[in-house]
């Protein structure tokens, strides 16, 4: 089974460099500049929840925030699994991306291999 991966990240560098890692990998990756972006191609598939098997959103975004777009989905009922990226963070982050049901956090900058660990291990809890 080949995983779709919904990757919202506002800088570019970061977000080719993580589609480019994702999809060598073997993920098939949608990449997108900002929380709106992934929001409205969420919201154009109705079967989002078994498009996407993952959303990875860094959480200081322009427009709409990660935590604020898995709080959005959430008021609609969208149920994606979602792992956080920030370069920010603290026992509140960790304390409300609990709340929200994220299942992941990882803190910039990271490895490829925690990247893909934490990615494997989402799947496998939501996935089988």
């Amino acid at each position: 089974m080949i995983h779709r991966i919904l990757l919202a990240e506002d800088d570019e560098q970061g977000r080719d460099s993580m589609e480019r890692i994702l999809s060598a990998y073997g993920f098939e990756v949608t990449a997108v500049e900002d929380g709106r972006a992934a929001l409205e191609i969420i919201l154009s598939d109705k079967d989002s929840s078994q498009t996407f098997s993952l959303l990875i959103l860094d959480d200081q975004m322009p427009h709409l925030t990660g935590r604020k777009l898995i709080a959005e989905l959430i008021r609609r009922k969208i149920n994606i699994p979602t792992l956080l990226i920030t370069g920010f963070g603290g026992e509140h982050f960790e304390e409300e991306a609990k709340r929200l049901g994220c299942k992941g956090i990882l803190y910039k900058p990271f490895e490829t291999k925690l990247l893909i660990a934490t990615i494997e291990r989402v799947l496998d809890e939501t996935h089988n």
